[in-house]
């Protein structure tokens, strides 16, 4: 049986660490020319690797990706805007989180279950 820790999701960042990163997407998305690309976090502390356009292979630079949200200033109520766009930008990393998760899962349940199908065939 192999050793599949690695692929175990680890604990989920801090809100504190959350709030950083949603911060840092809503500023990204206060930049037109990147709308729709895709903003690149680690997993571990959710540090920004990159923005990227979304058809570019980022390899395994990170491992939580959202894309860049559209950001259009509503000048009668910039704070409240501002708010909610923040309120989207923290939506969109906890779904990346769980999006990382999920895949740290389905990747450990076909491995685990491909070794039990390997061992019954050896057996």
């Amino acid at each position: 049986m192999r050793d599949l820790s690695h692929l175990i999701p680890p604990p989920t960042p801090g809100d504190d660490r959350i709030e950083a990163a949603a911060e840092i997407l809503r500023k990204l998305s206060e930049v037109e020319a990147i709308h729709g690309n895709v903003a690149t976090f680690r997993r571990k502390n959710l540090e920004c690797t990159g923005v990227w356009p979304a058809d570019t292979d980022y390899g395994q630079l990170a491992d939580v990706d959202v894309p860049v949200p559209e950001y259009y200033p509503d000048v009668v109520d910039l704070e409240g805007n501002w708010r909610r766009q923040l309120a989207r930008c923290r939506l969109g990393i906890r779904h990346g989180i769980e999006r990382c998760d999920l895949d740290l899962n389905l990747m450990r349940e076909a491995l685990e279950e491909k070794d039990t199908t390997s061992d019954l065939v050896t057996s």
